[in-house]
C-alpha cells in the first residue's frame, strides 16, 4: 500500500609610483546592488568589459617591463594576502579584476603556473578544492581571453580546473565550446580530458537544451552515460518538463537498475527542498506500489534527518512494523544529541510494543542517562534481547550508582529478575 499519508507534509609593499599607475589604469567603479556587493550578472558583464580593455591595451602590454609585470603580480599577492575575507571582499576582488583584465593570455597563464596552488598541485581533479581566491581569479580572466589555450593548458596541470573554465566558456558561448570541444588535441590522458569535459557540457547544455543533450549523450562510453543520467536526474528534479524527458528518455532504454537509481537521485534532491513535493510526485507515477514504498521510504528518512519529530510522528501514523534503514539512522542522530535525548526517549514510549519500538529503543539505549536506558531496555519485546540489555544495564548502573541500580531491579518483573539472576550465575 503506498504511503499516501505522507502526502500533506508541512513544512580574499609595492612602491607607490606602481600602485598609482595600476589605480590609474583602475575602471570606474562597478555598479552594485546598494550593499557594495556586485550581483553575479553586473560582475559578469564587468569582467567582460575588463578582459576586453585589456584586449585593447596591446600597446601598454608589449611595452610593460618585467619588472613592472612583477609588481602588478605582487600587487595582487598583497591585495589579497592583506584581506581579512578575500574570497568576500568584493571592492578587493573588483580592484584585482581591473589589474588583470590589462595582463595578456600569456601573463596570465605564466602567473597561474606560478602561483603556489597551480604549481604545487598536479592533476588535482576538482577545480573546487583549491579555495585561494586570487587562483580563481586568474583562470578566471585567462579563460574569458583565450579559452582554447587555458583549456589545453590546464589538461596537463589541473584536471579540475580545466573543467571550471570550460563551463564557463560554455556560458558564455556554448557553441564555440562545443565546436572547440569535438576537434581539440589533449597533449596527454585525451580519452580522460575528453571525457571530463564533456560531462561537465552536458550537466549545462542539458538545463538549455534537453534534446540536443540527449544525443551528445549518445556519444558517451555505456558507462558515462549511465553516470551523466544520474547527474542529470539531480539537475532535473525541479523542472517538471524536464524530468518528464528525461523519464521518458529512461523508459525507452528499457535498464530497470538504471531506472530505479536515477529515481533514487531524483527524489533525495526532491525531498532536500520539499518532502511533500516528493511524496506528491511519487503518488502519481506508475511505479510500482513496493518502489513507491521505497522511495516514500526515502523521503520520510531525509525528512527526519532534518525535522525528527515531525517526520517520526508522520512515520508512526502509518502504522508500519518495518523500519528503514535511514529512519533509524536519524533517531540515533536525534537520541546522540543532548538536548534531545528525552524527547527521543518519550516518543519512543508512544510506540506500541512490537519490533519497530524495539528497533528504535536498541539505537538509543546507552546514549541517555540510566534511568531513561533502564525504561527502554526493560519495554523491549524481544526476551532475548531484553535480557541482555537489562543485563549490560544492571552491570553498568551498579558500578555508577549502586543504590539507585538497587531500586530499579526490584521494580522489575519477577521474570526479568529470575532471568537476570540466571545469567549471573
Amino acid at each position: 500500500m503506498t504511503n499516501k499519508a505522507l502526502i500533506g507534509i508541512p513544512f580574499g609593499c609595492v612602491a607607490a609610483a606602481v600602485t598609482g599607475y595600476l589605480l590609474a589604469s583602475r575602471p570606474s567603479a562597478v555598479a552594485g546592488n546598494g550593499t557594495g556587493i556586485p550581483s553575479p550578472e553586473t560582475r559578469s558583464e564587468a569582467l567582460h568589459d575588463r578582459a576586453s580593455s585589456g584586449k585593447t591595451s596591446n600597446s601598454s602590454v608589449k611595452n610593460r617591463s618585467a619588472a613592472q609585470r612583477a609588481a602588478l603580480k605582487e600587487n595582487l599577492r598583497m591585495l589579497f594576502e592583506h584581506s581579512t575575507d578575500a574570497a568576500h571582499d568584493w571592492p578587493m576582488r573588483e580592484q584585482a579584476a581591473a589589474i588583470l583584465a590589462t595582463m595578456s593570455p600569456q601573463e596570465l597563464e605564466q602567473f597561474s603556473k606560478e602561483w603556489r596552488f597551480a604549481g604545487s598541485v598536479t592533476n588535482m581533479r576538482s577545480f573546487r578544492e583549491i579555495e585561494d581566491p586570487l587562483y580563481h581569479e586568474i583562470l578566471e580572466h585567462w579563460g574569458r581571453k583565450d579559452p582554447q589555450a587555458a583549456c589545453l593548458s590546464l589538461a596537463e596541470t589541473n584536471i579540475g580546473a580545466l573543467g571550471e573554465v570550460f563551463a564557463q566558456w560554455q556560458q558564455r558561448d556554448p557553441a564555440a565550446a562545443r565546436a572547440w570541444l569535438e576537434q581539440a588535441h589533449f597533449p596527454k590522458e585525451s580519452d580522460e580530458m575528453r571525457a571530463i569535459i564533456q560531462r561537465n557540457f552536458l550537466k549545462q547544455q542539458v538545463t538549455d537544451d534537453f534534446a540536443a543533450a540527449r544525443e551528445a549523450l549518445a556519444t558517451l562510453k555505456p558507462d558515462d552515460q549511465k553516470q551523466m543520467l544520474e547527474e542529470w536526474s539531480r539537475l532535473l528534479a525541479h523542472d517538471p518538463d524536464k524530468r518528464a524527458e528525461l523519464l521518458s528518455h529512461l523508459a525507452s532504454r528499457g535498464d530497470a537498475e538504471l531506472t530505479a537509481k536515477c529515481y533514487k537521485k531524483l527524489i533525495e534532491e526532491m525531498a532536500d527542498k520539499s518532502p511533500n513535493e516528493a511524496a506528491v510526485f511519487i503518488e502519481f507515477t506508475n511505479l510500482p506500489e513496493e518502489q513507491k514504498n521505497k522511495l516514500n521510504d526515502q523521503v520520510i528518512g531525509n525528512w527526519a534527518l532534518k525535522d525528527p519529530e515531525q517526520a517520526f510522528a508522520k512515520w508512526a501514523a502509518l502504522g508500519r512494523e518495518d523500519v528503514p534503514a535511514k529512519i533509524l539512522e536519524a533517531i540515533s542522530q536525534w537520541g546522540s544529541q543532548p538536548p534531545d535525548r528525552p524527547r527521543t526517549v518519550e516518543w519512543i514510549k508512544t510506540l506500541p510494543t512490537g519490533p519497530a519500538r524495539d528497533k528504535f529503543s536498541a539505537r538509543v539505549i546507552g546514549r541517555n542517562s540510566d534511568q531513561e536506558d533502564a525504561e527502554l531496555s526493560a519495554s523491549l519485546s524481544d526476551p532475548k534481547q531484553r535480557i541482555e540489555m537489562l543485563k549490560t544495564m544492571k552491570r553498568r548502573w551498579e558500578a555508577s550508582a549502586p543504590n539507585d541500580a538497587k531500586a530499579w531491579f526490584e521494580k522489575l518483573p519477577q521474570a526479568d529478575k529470575d532471568a537476570l539472576g540466571k545469567a549471573a550465575e
